[in-house]
């Protein structure tokens, strides 16, 4: 990615992030084996269908990149949308339970949201958590006025902060007492976690842990 950019700086180059949908779903109906064909079944498509001179990456997991050289964001929403509804014929079955394969897709596109290769992935990642919270089957093109994808970058840049607080012990957990109004019985709470900043204060959970996740 980073060698595109360098070559051609002035031109668009877009990014895109697969993540297959519901794989914890399927491994756990159909079993491992239908979960590592899903997979392979994925990247099978996006390989036929990324066109010529691209490159593709198997990420991790159930995780894909798709590299489309000279492509701006429209062309980029048109490939993945074109290989979505090719996945959506896809399906498995097993045992009278059938389900549709499907992924969430995030589109960036450099030099418009990013400078180099590395931002590039980062932000076609968050987009495409924010096209699967969106519910699935679909593709995220990252803008800067979207801001649900706005939060989501936020919350990745927050992870190098979170990791350095938890090395320095940062973390502090609170224990608020559940009671009952008509019983009595063993003494139970809940743990709650709050994060010490910077200067001392207690961060509120609403700030941190939708990075944390």
């Amino acid at each position: 990615v980073d060698q595109s950019l360098q070559r051609q700086p002035s031109t668009n180059h877009s990014v895109l992030y697969f993540d297959a949908d519901k794989m914890h779903l399927i491994n756990d109906s159909f079993g491992y084996e239908a979960g590592d064909k899903a997979i392979r079944t994925i990247a099978t498509l996006i390989k036929e269908n990324a066109g010529h001179h691209q490159a593709i990456a198997h990420l991790m997991g159930d995780r894909f990149a798709l590299l489309l050289r000279d492509a701006d964001s429209h062309a980029a929403s048109a490939r993945a949308q074109h290989i979505l509804g090719l996945l959506e014929r896809e399906s498995l079955e097993r045992e009278g339970k059938k389900l549709q394969l499907s992924a969430s897709v995030g589109i960036a596109t450099a030099p418009g949201v990013a400078r180099n290769g590395a931002e590039l992935l980062t932000i076609a990642e968050v987009a495409s958590r924010g096209a699967k919270d969106r519910g699935g089957k679909q593709c995220a093109v990252f803008q800067p006025v979207d801001a649900s994808l706005i939060q989501r970058r936020s919350d990745a840049d927050q992870v190098g902060y979170l990791q350095m607080a938890l090395i320095d012990d940062r973390f502090v957990l609170y224990g608020q007492e559940i009671r009952s109004l008509t019983e009595t019985g063993a003494k139970k709470l809940e743990v709650l976690v709050r994060l010490r900043g910077d200067d001392g204060k207690l961060v509120p959970p609403d700030r941190f842990l939708p990075a944390a996740e």
